[in-house]
């Protein structure tokens, strides 16, 4: 009991105030701001970077469009952030289109001479002001026919555009035995024309001495049109 009575001679209001005030201090005052500061209590410039704690901005929290070209630094961003077929060829300065793919089957190039080799897919349109280039290849089963008394079988082949010759690869095989071969067609571009145009593939094959069997087993072509 004189514990009590000396407790109850200490109180007073200004220790309870002072009390109190310790507390909303120590904690309970600052949670109780927190929950009634706005946006109009935060000065503008008031939250500056180091303010803000580590991956505390996630993308949910960026408004649409809030990010711009120069905000986003040198070599920030690679292909592993690019979302597969975001960039599309006509979205580029310079756009780039697949035109046509021609392409080849079996051929018998055993008879000596010359004959028209058959292609599908083979023509397309260039636009004005459309450079084409061209890519392709051929594969071929050849072998040198021995009788012939020559070194190798040969074997041209001459890529036309519209009648003139824009490409041409050649095989030349010594082995006496069919086997696999394989040529890159290179090519000259077809410079822009002033008004649209169809351009249509055609390609001559030439054999000399070529065992029997000895054939092209296919070919293809792609055209690419850039501007």
């Amino acid at each position: 009991m004189d514990v009590m009575r000396q407790l109850k001679s200490r109180l007073s209001y200004a220790n309870v105030t002072a009390t109190i005030a310790l507390f909303l201090a120590l904690g309970g005052g600052a949670a109780f701001a927190a929950g009634k500061i706005g946006p109009r209590d935060i000065a503008p410039g008031a939250v500056r970077t180091n303010a803000i704690h580590k991956r505390a901005v996630i993308s949910g929290k960026i408004a649409g469009g809030a990010v711009r070209g120069n905000q986003v630094a040198r070599n920030a961003l690679g292909s592993d952030q690019i979302k597969p077929g975001s960039i599309r060829p006509d979205s580029l300065q310079v756009p780039v289109t697949s035109l046509a793919a021609p392409s080849g089957g079996a051929f018998d190039v055993t008879a000596v001479g010359s004959a028209n080799y058959p292609l599908a897919n083979a023509s397309w349109t260039q636009s004005p002001g459309q450079v084409n280039l061209l890519a392709g290849e051929v594969n071929a089963t050849l072998a040198l026919d021995e009788a012939s008394g020559k070194g190798s079988c040969q074997v041209f082949v001459a890529v036309r555009a519209n009648g003139g010759t824009i490409g041409t690869a050649q095989m030349d095989v010594s082995n006496t035995a069919l086997a696999a071969h394989h040529a890159d067609i290179e090519f000259s571009p077809l410079i822009d024309p002033t008004s649209s145009r169809t351009n249509a593939l055609t390609v001559q094959i030439s054999s000399l001495y070529c065992a029997a069997g000895s054939q092209i087993d296919s070919s293809r072509f792609r055209v690419m049109g850039i501007g």
